[in-house]
């Protein structure tokens, strides 16, 4: 590895980097050496090297080498001060006391140049790190520092919904420049917990049971207005426990999001968020658990007795493995008790008796639908009179989702910020943008022994961040996730080229959103499709299938197929097999929601849109042939339902086939006509 040794002037040290750009064309200043700086340079270079020697061979050290010296942290594209007229990241004067405290030494200033063309400058497409941000700097002893301000000013520069500090321990949150707002947090957490009598002080623990250890974590929110939330949080370390009962607790299902949102839209009903305040601690544990005293217990807690030793749990507490499902057991009793009946369709979304409001359930997240205000005040008062409860208005953000209820009746759901969270992470919130996410045909095989390969959970993490979208609410790079998704095992360094592309679209598209709004048919209209054969490697074909209600998607999915199909008309039969499962599921989801209000606009047979007539007749004649007669019995379930009267299979042509976006990369104006047949739209 080639090591370069630059000279700071101002902070009189040496620094060394292993990615560095020399701009010959710019002359940043001249002096004179004195000789106490020459002396103070000639200290920090090892004896086998001079100042003289110009050899680049010279340069050129082992890692185990290395000196005791700062290092600095690799320019990448798009990184901050990579922009024209960009300064310093960091002033040289600036330190942070808990790098100080760790015995850190900061990373110094690096200026970097715009090009000729004021482009934002580009590392070679081996270069990239994707999902990291620029590197920690290394402790004294050679390990992995803590997150410097540098360092988080990239993840907390206003893409950030949710930072995880959990480098932080409880003293060096003390020690830091925000000790004040982490006391202030720390406080607020343990006065929940004593209003909830979450545990018992004993002075020792009976034979046979071991306590559980536990630490603080520490949070730093980005609402949506802008403004930072300093949260810190008491948990249990649940993975120590060797006793413990039923732990799977549901939750809400994205698609059932997305429905109430399409619902709201087409009957005028608005959408409140709430939030229960340490959820957990409500419900009560059953069994012996002792856990040991958490740091700072002394100053939190001054009635502590002296001669406590140990805490006896009382209620849940974040990070036991049987926690979330105590707590899903206990608001669940609490919500039928006072009126609603729960959805067979989705455990976690609710609806009272009338019909007239829908509650969906995340966890400690509630979206409470209607269209009475009065009617959302009352459950709002339930609520208030059972939990703790923060009210946080109308819903403006859900599990990282951006929701904009315009006053016409119409909503917007994006994850704009998210998108810039995962550029700034990526180094690419400068990059040049493009119009689609894949090249046309584009075709991605898996690596071989002579490739030369990256690290994985680097190529891993990225993928996993923009599945989040994928899922969330950009149907547009489903395809595209799905292919890069299966080189997750070995990727190599051409697959990190299609990746910067997804990149590059993501930054031509922050703010794509999903829009609905009111229509005339408030019917839920299904489209499926495959692309035969398209996968080069194993010559399996691709479906996909998207739903739209209110004019925007509902569901969606981009799968390769488990089998190989010897006909496109066989690729297409499967593909509606696949379809047709999601809408019956759907289909009853939307009679429990609308059956009392939207009744005589509701057709009786679900529609499900296809572009292959000879799928369409596989489905609704009974007959086997020689070209069909291999077909698994599975994927005549689609027969079935047509035959039942639970989907209706129609024809469109494949110039409207909206799904044609998620089974092969199109050009750009077919891919836009049908990212706008989704109900996505790029907001001014």
């Amino acid at each position: 590895m080639k090591i370069w040794r630059l000279w700071d002037p101002l902070g009189k040290r040496v620094i060394q980097a292993s990615d560095v750009r020399f701009v010959e064309s710019k002359i940043i200043g001249e002096r004179e050496i004195d000789i106490e700086e020459l002396d103070l340079m000639k200290s920090c270079i090892p004896e086998n090297m001079s100042l003289e020697d110009d050899d680049p061979v010279s340069g050129e050290v082992e890692a185990s080498n290395i000196p005791d010296v700062p290092v600095v942290a690799p320019t990448v594209e798009g990184g901050p001060g990579s922009g024209p007229g960009s300064g310093p990241v960091v002033p040289a004067d600036e330190v942070d006391q808990g790098a100080q405290a760790c015995g850190q030494v900061r990373p110094v200033d690096i200026v970097a140049y715009p090009d000729e063309h004021n482009e934002a400058v580009t590392t070679d497409d081996s270069g990239l790190r994707p999902g990291n941000p620029p590197a920690p700097i290394l402790c004294r002893s050679g390990c992995i520092g803590r997150l410097t301000q540098a360092y988080r000013s990239v993840l907390e520069s206003g893409a950030s919904d949710e930072i995880e500090e959990d480098l932080l321990s409880y003293r060096e949150a003390l020690s830091q420049t925000r000790s004040a707002s982490w006391k202030v947090a720390m406080g607020a957490e343990f006065r929940s917990l004593l209003e909830n009598r979450t545990w018992t002080y004993c002075s020792m623990v009976p034979d046979g049971a071991h306590p559980i250890s536990c630490k603080w974590v520490y949070i730093l929110k980005t609402n949506p207005d802008g403004s930072c939330q300093f949260k810190a949080r008491l948990v249990i370390r649940g993975f120590e426990q060797t006793e413990f009962g039923e732990t799977f607790a549901p939750v809400a299902k994205l698609v059932s999001l997305r429905m109430i949102i399409a619902l709201s839209s087409l009957r005028g009903w608005e959408i409140d968020h709430m939030d229960v305040v340490t959820a957990f601690l409500n419900p009560p544990v059953y069994d012996n658990i002792y856990m040991c005293l958490p740091e700072g217990i002394e100053s939190l807690d001054p009635t502590k007795p002296t001669t406590a030793t140990v805490c006896k749990l009382n209620k849940a507490l974040y990070g036991l493995k049987e926690a979330p499902r105590l707590w899903y057991n206990h608001i669940d009793e609490f919500l039928l008790s006072i009126g609603f009946r729960k959805s067979e369709n989705d455990p976690n979304l609710y609806q009272l008796i009338d019909g007239e409001l829908v509650l969906l359930l995340y966890i400690d997240d509630l979206l409470i639908a209607a269209k009475s205000r009065r009617r959302i005040y009352q459950v709002k008062q339930l609520l208030h009179n059972r939990y703790k409860m923060n009210d946080l208005g109308s819903a403006r953000q859900f599990l990282g989702l951006e929701i904009d209820q315009l006053p016409d009746g119409r909503f917007l759901l994006n994850q704009a910020r998210f998108v810039m969270k995962v550029l700034r992470c990526s180094c690419m919130e400068n990059c040049n943008g493009v119009c689609t996410p894949m090249e046309t045909g584009q075709k991605l095989l898996p690596a071989e022994e002579t490739d030369e390969m990256v690290e994985p959970r680097e190529y891993q993490s990225l993928v996993g961040s923009l599945m989040s979208l994928a899922i969330g609410t950009r149907p547009d790079i489903t395809f595209a996730i799905s292919t890069l998704s299966k080189l997750n095992a070995r990727p190599e360094t051409k697959h990190l080229l299609p990746v910067k592309r997804v990149l590059r679209y993501l930054r031509q598209t922050t703010t794509l959103s999903l829009i609905y709004h009111r229509t005339q048919n408030s019917a839920l209209v299904g489209f499926t499709d495959s692309d035969f054969a398209g996968d080069l490697d194993d010559r399996k074909s691709t479906s996909g299938y998207v739903f739209t209600l209110a004019s925007g998607a509902v569901s969606w999915k981009s799968k390769k197929q488990s089998l190989v199909s010897l006909s496109s008309t066989e690729a297409e039969y499967v593909g509606c097999s696949e379809a047709a499962r999601e809408a019956i599921w759907l289909r009853r989801l939307y009679h429990e929601i609308t059956k009392d209000q939207l009744k005589s606009t509701i057709p009786a047979i679900q529609l499900l849109l296809s572009d292959s007539q000879g799928a369409i007749s596989l489905a609704q004649a009974p007959r086997v042939s020689d070209r069909t007669k291999h077909i698994d019995i599975k994927y005549y379930f689609v027969r079935d339902t047509c035959a039942n009267g639970l989907v209706r299979l129609g024809f469109i042509s494949t110039a409207e086939m909206t799904p044609d976006v998620m089974t092969k990369a199109l050009p750009h104006d077919a891919h836009q006509k049908h990212i706008r047949g989704m109900g996505l739209t790029e907001l001014s």
